[in-house]
């Protein structure tokens, strides 16, 4: 989801979740995007294929957190095409469920075999776990980080490095336990 720092993709159910939260606020005018979601779609799409619909308890906010009445959201193009060289340079990641209370899993992408290092540090930026050091095939991975593995509820960060021989990525997110 470009441009938004909180979101969820539950890759078993295809929803994205998105939250944006500014306290200065930010002013939209009559269409200027809002959401810019980009997805990589790997089967043909038939006629009549329902790709995407914005789910009924969508809320906008205003300035003081009163729910906004009115407000509509419409898709006016999808934008097709090859996959460019500059879109398989970057690891894509996520993290499901976020916020969690029992495991949570860490979803990754890599589109070269490489050496990966997938560690979770606290606020401090102290190692609180590595969870993956180990040479990996392209495709995508699934860790499970479960509760216990963690030094009680708050916010932490997973740090993913990835060292190949065409590229090399560090991407990072952030993982809420709650109890």
């Amino acid at each position: 989801v470009v441009g938004y720092d909180i979101y969820n993709i539950d890759h078993e159910t295809g929803s994205v979740r998105i939250a944006w939260i500014n306290q200065l606020g930010k002013v939209f005018g009559q269409g200027q995007e809002v959401v810019v979601l980009k997805a990589k779609i790997l089967a043909d799409i038939h006629a009549g294929t329902r790709f995407a619909e914005l789910s009924s308890a969508t809320e906008f906010g205003g300035a003081n957190a009163g729910l906004l009445q009115g407000i509509g959201l419409s898709t006016n193009y999808i934008e097709t095409g090859v996959t460019g060289v500059d879109e398989l340079s970057t690891l894509n990641h996520s993290i499901f469920p976020n916020p969690f209370n029992d495991y949570t899993n860490i979803q990754y992408s890599l589109p070269n075999a490489g050496k990966v290092r997938v560690d979770v540090y606290n606020l401090f930026g102290q190692l609180v776990i590595s969870l993956v050091d180990e040479m990996q095939k392209a495709g995508t991975h699934k860790l499970m980080i479960n509760n216990y593995e963690l030094n009680g509820a708050g916010s932490y960060f997973y740090q993913i490095n990835v060292e190949s021989e065409r590229h090399s990525f560090t991407e990072r997110g952030t993982i809420v336990l709650t109890k």
